[in-house]
């Protein structure tokens, strides 16, 4: 039997008084990503050419037609510029990447996204969707097009002894989390909370439990799906299953919009062996010596069940820092075991040289300069035996412990085969760029490396888009700008500095990349539909090409 939760769905839409959002996402948070659209069609349906839909700026609210024809279908919120609610409804997670829609649509269920859908094509207007609104590039929200706005479709329903989760388009991971506690459970999911249940899926999508149960677009049972003519159909591995294949990690290139979506579930454990080993080093020598304890020993990590993160950054006023982030889906008792390799190098680094600035067991919190050497012995133990680890969390505890409702992010990255001690050298000499040596008080740079392989790995390349299986790795450039209290945004000196230190960091490994992340989507990204999708464009286009009417989506990057 279904638990469910059902977001309020007033008849009328009450407009709030607009708000800025100045929150950004936690240093440590492990951003995972994105927002929410998709793909489909079949044959039917009124072709919509590129060459008419109507891009003029103004165009949708100064067209009494359109509005007239939203009012019969019974949608009850278009939004313009200036209207109260607008600049909520077009707000996504990355700030940096925001922009203003010709008009907003906010659709209650599915039958109203049918008929937006026609009576966009009808009118001959472009359409974008946003679900969780998390996509690093904004993929989202369009000048030139109307933005319909899913956050009015964020119903989820548990279904604990099939261990079955469906959610509705709108639907962000967080919004799952009370329901997983209540039932024991735990999903293949974004790793930040604010996350689009159903875009991180379409491009891919890893989490905690990728390396032993899949990415997340493996846990898809179906989808439904709106299509351009306004009819719907029903996606999964036995009802056209080419197009699950495709909505599996390319599914952001826009055939349809996915109104709502069904997942496996797995049993959670009572606690985990999971948590974060986060640290100030006094400088680049001792930044680089932690960087290789990751390079020396991942490759070593031989229990699926064990996922393991890092983060090296640098900020003003808060000098280097590294965070290695722990995730064992297993027994607590058995994750030390599974952590040998990373827990017995990470130990046999520290010695009398480091400063004292570990201070997570109060070892020396108080003290100034090189740990004591009985100070190094007792940390090399306690790190020995799993300590920062041991004391478990909950699967929901975990699940929000990372990101932010909003960021302002310069993002790049790229997927790695390995990460040798060449890779790591490389992208800690990012973290040592010359060129960063003054940063703006609370601005702050960083790479995180996150940990594929494992269960992706063993399904065939061409399981499904995602063309990525088996590399293991994905490196992210995070350049985080933190805008004064009483300012929207940054200024634009502050923007460049950070935007080309990312652009600078991406160039010089590139010789290393063997494609990109489409969830880490990137706007200035060279080539991006080999890098995202590699040797399966050509059949995704093909796929594309015979659908009708997808020319009304208008996402940047669709195929």
């Amino acid at each position: 039997m279904f638990s469910r939760v059902d977001s309020k769905q007033p008849r009328k839409y009450r407009r709030p008084a607009p708000r800025k959002l100045f929150a950004w996402c936690s240093v440590w948070g492990v951003v995972g990503l994105l927002l929410t659209f998709v793909l489909f069609a079949d044959n039917s349906g009124t072709l919509a050419n590129e060459e008419n839909i109507r891009l003029q700026s103004g165009g949708v609210c100064n067209n009494p037609a359109l509005r007239n024809a939203f009012e019969e279908n019974d949608i009850d919120v278009f939004l313009c510029k200036g209207d109260d609610g607008y600049e909520k409804a077009s707000r996504i997670w990355n700030m940096l990447s925001q922009r203003d829609p010709l008009g907003v649509v906010r659709p209650r269920n599915e039958k109203e996204i049918g008929a937006i859908l026609k009576t966009a094509m009808q009118h001959g207007f472009a359409v974008t969707v946003k679900g969780g609104g998390h996509s690093p590039a904004g993929w989202g929200v369009e000048e030139d097009a109307i933005l319909i706005d899913m956050s009015r479709m964020k119903r989820i329903k548990v279904d604990p002894e099939e261990k079955v989760l469906w959610a509705e388009g709108g639907a962000i991971w967080d919004d799952v989390v009370p329901l997983m506690e209540k039932h024991s459970l735990a999903y293949v999911g974004g790793e930040c909370p604010s996350v689009g249940i159903v875009g991180v899926a379409l491009g891919g999508g890893t989490g905690w439990l990728s390396r032993d149960r899949g990415l997340i677009s493996d846990n898809i049972i179906s989808l439904n799906l709106a299509l351009p003519n306004g009819s719907f159909v029903e996606v999964s591995s036995t009802k056209h299953p080419e197009l699950l294949w495709a909505l599996s990690g390319a599914g952001h290139s826009n055939f349809g919009v996915v109104t709502s979506i069904r997942f496996r579930l797995h049993d959670a454990q009572p606690e985990y062996f999971a948590g974060n080993l986060c640290f100030s080093v006094a400088d680049g020598m001792e930044l680089r010596k932690f960087g290789r304890v990751y390079a020396q020993s991942i490759g070593k990590i031989t229990d699926n069940r064990l996922t393991i993160y890092l983060v090296l950054r640098r900020g003003s006023g808060l000098g280097y820092g590294v965070c290695y982030t722990l995730f064992f889906n297993g027994p607590k008792e058995e994750g030390p075991k599974a952590a040998e390799p990373l827990l017995t190098r990470f130990s046999e680094a520290f010695d009398e040289t480091n400063t004292c600035t570990i201070n997570f067991f109060k070892i020396c919190p108080d003290q100034k300069g090189k740990a004591t050497p009985d100070q190094v012995e007792k940390m090399k133990s306690l790190i020995l035996s799993g300590r920062p680890f041991k004391k478990g969390v909950t699967f929901a505890r975990f699940a929000r412990a990372y990101g932010g409702p909003s960021a302002y992010m310069f993002w790049k990255s790229g997927v790695l085969n390995e990460i040798s001690i060449e890779v790591m050298d490389a992208l800690v000499d990012g973290i040592l760029d010359p060129e960063m040596k003054s940063l703006v008080d609370g601005d702050l740079i960083q790479i995180q490396i996150n940990h594929n392989g494992g269960a992706i790995s063993e399904k065939p390349s061409d399981h499904s888009s995602f063309p990525f299986r088996k590399s293991g790795f994905v490196a992210a450039m995070h350049g985080i700008l933190s805008p004064p209290p009483n300012s929207s945004s940054p200024d634009k000196a502050r923007n460049l500095t950070l935007h080309d230190w990312a652009t600078r960091t991406h160039q010089k490994l590139s010789p290393f990349f063997v494609g990109a992340y489409s969830n880490y989507n990137d706007r200035e990204q060279r080539d991006w539909k080999s890098m995202y999708y590699g040797k399966n464009v050509e059949k995704l286009e093909k796929i594309k090409k015979s659908i009708e009417g997808h020319e009304v989506f208008r996402t940047f990057q669709r195929l």
